[in-house]
């Protein structure tokens, strides 16, 4: 494992290729009380959440730069930072399982809709066991060159759609209430393990957390907002029937003698995935090596990555095992507890210690 720490760049390219695979794999019957301007709008104010959740990091780290969420706690109450650490690990474990089951959806209906890919997906979890061992800064690394072949990849099939763009698809905002939007909202930053990240995993990074924090935020909303712009553009009301939208936005995008370019979408999407797949592998073996002191990093890695494996295999295959596991409530929870609750208590531990 390479233990050397990667720059605020390589960390915030990781996870906006996390949260690039979040919006691809987005599925609107998960959304299906709310019209597509709202997903729009949506997509803009994921910034307004993120920010608002990442808030009791961001004063942690004002003091303690250098430090995860745990460590700090550590300082305090090891016993509280070995808890956090294992409900970290259970919820990144949860995570692993959803994007695993999420791309055997996609693998078994659109892709190889008449071929058994459970063992195929299984192997691709224990590659990204390895991808993990190579450690976070190795994974930065990469995570730059791909945060290129995404971007671009994304802008060149946004471009060839510019003209199929019908502005009567567009619906009022707010047609069905605030309610529901609201509501829908909070679904949305539910699904935002990064934030977990951040807060387990910072102290990896250089310095430049906060400003790259920032532009993480910022653009990924801008993603978010741009592609839904364009779902519902070209679309229309056709984007509610389809399982994942992007997906068939891509299939209908086409340039001189490109046709079909969801073909070059899928191989992004299996690229995201395995950098997500890795980072939460490798966010897991470290906080389980670094609080239980006789679990080395491998030995958790290994772990980690056949456990993921055997979940995996149980869960691929079934749609009814999907709909149960991809449960909002629990990744609503899962998240709030990691980004908020456990960030709070860390915070005030650090100011018992300051008056004590």
């Amino acid at each position: 494992m390479t233990s050397s720490k990667l720059s605020s760049f390589q960390f915030f390219s990781l996870l906006f290729l996390t949260r690039l695979l979040t919006i691809f794999t987005y599925i609107p019957a998960y959304t299906k009380d709310i019209l597509l301007s709202d997903m729009v709008l949506m997509g803009a104010l994921q910034c307004v959440t993120d920010i608002l959740l990442l808030l009791p990091v961001y004063f942690l780290f004002r003091k303690s730069e250098n430090k995860s969420v745990t460590e700090i706690i550590a300082e305090r109450s090891p016993a509280a930072a070995k808890a956090a650490a294992v409900i970290y690990c259970a919820v990144f474990l949860y995570f692993t399982l959803t994007t695993v089951s999420r791309l055997d959806l996609f693998a078994g209906t659109i892709v190889f809709s008449e071929t058994n890919v459970n063992y195929t997906l299984i192997f691709a979890v224990l590659s990204c066991g390895y991808g993990a061992y190579l450690g976070i800064e190795a994974l930065g690394r990469g995570a730059v060159l791909m945060l290129v072949l995404a971007a671009a990849t994304v802008i060149f099939v946004l471009a060839t759609l510019t003209d199929d763009i019908d502005t009567l698809n567009f619906t009022p905002l707010f047609y069905n209430g605030a309610a529901p939007f609201l509501k829908t909202l909070v679904k949305s930053a539910s699904r935002s393990v990064e934030l977990a990240v951040i807060a387990a995993a910072a102290g990896e990074v250089k310095d430049g957390k906060t400003k790259g924090c920032l532009i993480w935020i910022i653009t990924s909303a801008a993603a978010a907002a741009l592609i839904f712009f364009f779902e519902a553009g070209v679309m229309g009301e056709f984007t509610s029937t389809q399982l994942f939208p992007f997906h068939s936005l891509a299939a209908i995008a086409d340039f001189s003698m490109f046709r079909r370019l969801d073909s070059i979408i899928t191989v992004v999407w299996l690229l995201c995935a395995f950098f997500k797949t890795a980072l939460l592998f490798y966010c897991a073996a470290r906080l389980l090596s670094l609080h239980f002191k006789r679990i080395s990093f491998n030995a958790a890695l290994a772990a980690f990555s056949a456990v993921s494996a055997a979940g995996c295999f149980y869960v691929t295959g079934s749609i009814n095992r999907f709909v149960i596991l991809d449960s909002s409530t629990v990744k609503t929870i899962s998240i709030f507890l990691c980004a908020l609750l456990i960030p709070v208590t860390a915070l005030i531990l650090q100011r018992r210690k300051k008056y004590a």
